[in-house]
């Protein structure tokens, strides 16, 4: 109890580098640290406790589980965020495959006289893009279903594909403005969960 009282008193790097030898104390006060704004974060998209709760607990999960390659010199926070926000990516692909949580999400996220239309709205909204997808040019589709769908980071996608970051972020720009394009077209709207799921990273 004593050496975790003492760990309140220590600044966001010497947590971590404690972390990294292994110290549950020092992960422990992280965790208290960052669960709050972390789970109100995940709420925003994700509108049921219990999921949201979920993905929470697998962020600092992950965390630990890479506790010592984490760079205590590095931002943090920023580090954090993004292990979350593929977590909730991951959540919503997974959903859009299973239709009683698809359904559930609907429902919670929108007022209920709107629910059952707004399902149908979702899943044809996801097959148009997924028709904008595959008419992409082939290098643009494979840069995009690298950072999308294999949630690689672009510098991961530049070293695999043996071309620049900016190739690689000017790719991803330009396939996500023709699927914007495309889908506003179709007269298609891009609804919060779909646009966190095409464009938040």
């Amino acid at each position: 109890m004593q050496l975790m009282n003492s760990m309140k008193s220590f600044n966001e790097k010497e947590l971590l580098k404690h972390l990294s030898h292994n110290n549950k104390e020092a992960f422990d006060e992280i965790y208290n640290r960052y669960y709050p704004k972390l789970r109100s974060y995940v709420l925003k998209f994700v509108k049921i406790p219990q999921y949201a709760e979920d993905i929470v607990q697998d962020a600092f999960l992950k965390v630990w589980e890479i506790r010592e390659s984490i760079d205590p010199e590095k931002y943090f926070s920023g580090y954090l965020f993004t292990i979350t926000k593929n977590l909730i990516l991951k959540f919503f692909k997974l959903a859009a495959n299973n239709t009683d949580v698809l359904d559930e999400i609907v429902i919670n996220t929108t007022p209920q006289k709107f629910a059952e239309e707004n399902i149908i709205e979702w899943k044809e909204l996801g097959n148009e893009i997924q028709k904008a997808i595959q008419m992409l040019p082939p290098k643009r589709k494979e840069v995009f279903l690298l950072c999308k769908e294999e949630q690689m980071s672009y510098d991961d996608v530049s070293a695999k594909l043996g071309i620049s970051r900016n190739t690689i972020k000017e790719h991803m720009v330009m396939a996500m403005k023709f699927i914007k394009d495309y889908l506003k077209s179709r007269s298609l709207y891009l609804s919060q969960i779909a646009f966190f799921f095409l464009f938040l990273r």
